[in-house]
């Protein structure tokens, strides 16, 4: 169902626009059925000294918590600019079902690229997991 509504976009803009120090991002969750507006945050990066307190990872924390479910299946997300890697990533693992943004982002890449090293106790590591998946599938 394509859901648009020009009052949940102008609602992520005036979030957006409360943004004083912040890059100005605004962001409205809706519910896809009802048109009930489940969340509505803005970018609090500097704020919070959280480099994830993106105003999408706001805005889906605040709609989990008000419907009291990880998943936020039948919704639709407005904002400003385009998500980036991080967020995308925590709209799909929140199952929303529609995406609208404003502004392009042209800023892709992160100029930090950090070590990475995988591997690290692994098989101590890959236990723990296999023994939760074991269970749960015991529990069934």
């Amino acid at each position: 169902m394509k859901l648009f509504n020009n009052k949940y976009m102008e609602l992520a803009i005036l979030e957006a626009e409360k943004c004083l120090e912040e890059i100005p991002v605004g962001c409205v969750i809706v519910n896809n059925t009802t048109g009930e507006i489940l969340a509505v945050a803005k970018n609090q990066m500097l704020n919070n000294n959280d480099p994830t307190a993106h105003a999408e990872i706001l805005a889906i924390q605040e709609a989990c918590t008000k419907i009291n479910n990880y998943r936020l299946e039948d919704t639709s997300i407005f904002i400003t600019l385009e998500p980036c890697k991080m967020c995308m990533e925590a709209i799909k693992l929140a199952r929303i079902t529609n995406v609208y943004f404003g502004a392009y982002s042209y800023k892709t890449e992160s100029s930090h690229n950090p070590n990475v090293i995988g591997g690290f106790y692994e098989k101590e590591c890959s236990e723990i997991l296999n023994k939760f998946f074991q269970d749960k599938r015991e529990t069934k």
